[in-house]
């Protein structure tokens, strides 16, 4: 049961980390493209970006539940 921990633990953590670096990326490369047109208004999130928050979402609760079958 401890390598369940483990893995979910893990697997938490890579997700968060993930999520950081791929939404930090879409975040500049969007600025950058709509500061070249002169545009300062913060946009919603496109669909890439949904997507990454939605597989990060998953990962974490994967991970949470690993963690939880772990102690039973």
């Amino acid at each position: 049961m401890m390598i369940l921990r483990i893995v979910g633990f893990l697997l938490a953590a890579l997700s968060a980390v993930v999520l950081f670096i791929a939404l930090k990326g879409l975040w500049r490369a969007q600025r950058y493209l709509l500061s070249t047109h002169g545009i300062n208004e913060p946009i919603p999130l496109d669909l890439k970006a949904r997507m990454i928050v939605w597989g990060w979402a998953l990962g974490l609760i994967a991970g949470i539940a690993l963690i939880v079958l772990s102690y039973r």
